[in-house]
């Protein structure tokens, strides 16, 4: 036999494989189960009822981690714009500070019931992702506007509140300041709450951009190339759009969460069409401003 056979290289490389291998069964294992990764992904049998199951549960687990991508970047190309323009402008006057707030406690409230009840991360992590996004445009939205003194306080209100919401209520027994949300306390403000605060939230945006946009017809193109930039990515809104279209098509029998992501979608397109109408006629009216400047 050769001596090749022995090389240590190869026999190096034929642990890493095999290494490899099994870490990689151990973690399909992990998401789809142990027999569906066997009997798709070993035996290679994709045709047999019994796979037809595992073929769906793939599926599903491909949506629920697509969703949370979608929504877990959804506002990075507008924090990506602060970031690069933010120093220019000085003020994020498309991001209404009420609207963000309101959704950084209505998702709050929506993911402490899911925790509490034991649902999966990746049917409702893209909740907690939105969460941190609009931290980072709250504080930037504080910073850029001169108020970053409050910057403290809004964060210390948002830790605070999620601490009461995602804590477990048996903490209240013995506690002469019970501060812990009850697990019927969150039910209820899932039921009365969440939907108005949605809706609301939604308003403020939508009339936010109304308001800058009909406001910046007075406005030198210079300053109005300025809050485009830092403003509302259209992208960003596509991308929440499609995401919550996709959780949509996964719900099955939860009314709650249907009337929840129905009224999201729709305002969501609403401010999609608003801001794509309002840069549109902007834009178209970029070559008159400057030529009346010019002359």
């Amino acid at each position: 036999m050769s001596g090749i056979d022995y090389h240590p290289l190869l026999e190096q490389l034929a642990l890493f494989y095999s290494s490899f291998n099994a870490s990689i069964a151990a973690l399909g294992s992990s998401l789809i189960g142990p027999r569906c990764f066997h009997r798709l992904f070993e035996q290679l049998d994709w045709e047999s009822p019994e796979s037809l199951v595992c073929i769906n549960t793939v599926y599903v687990l491909f949506l629920n981690v697509l969703i949370l991508f979608l929504l877990g970047v959804a506002k990075f190309p507008e924090i990506q714009n602060i970031i690069r323009h933010g120093r220019d402008s000085r003020n994020l006057k498309q991001f209404s500070f009420t609207s963000l707030f309101l959704e950084v406690v209505d998702l709050t409230i929506i993911s402490s019931l899911n925790f509490r009840v034991g649902i999966d991360f990746n049917k409702f992590g893209e909740f907690i992702f939105i969460i941190i996004q609009d931290l980072i445009l709250l504080i930037f939205k504080l910073g850029y506007e001169g108020y970053g003194r409050f910057i403290n306080l809004i964060l210390s209100l948002v830790g605070l509140f999620a601490y009461i919401s995602f804590s477990d209520p048996t903490g209240n027994i013995n506690n002469p300041f019970p501060i812990i949300l009850s697990n019927n306390l969150v039910l209820l403000l899932n039921d009365k709450v969440v939907l108005p605060v949605l809706a609301v939230s939604k308003a403020f945006q939508i009339y936010k951009i109304y308001q800058v946009f009909t406001a910046n017809k007075e406005k030198s193109i210079e300053d109005n190339i300025k809050d485009i930039k830092t403003g509302l990515s259209r992208t960003s809104v596509m991308l929440s759009l499609i995401g919550s279209i996709l959780r949509y098509g996964m719900i099955k029998d939860n009314l709650q969460t249907v009337n929840f992501f129905s009224i999201n979608i729709f305002l969501t397109f609403l401010l999609y069409i608003e801001i794509a109408y309002f840069q549109r006629s902007f834009v178209k009216t970029l070559p008159k401003d400057r030529a009346k400047k010019n002359n």
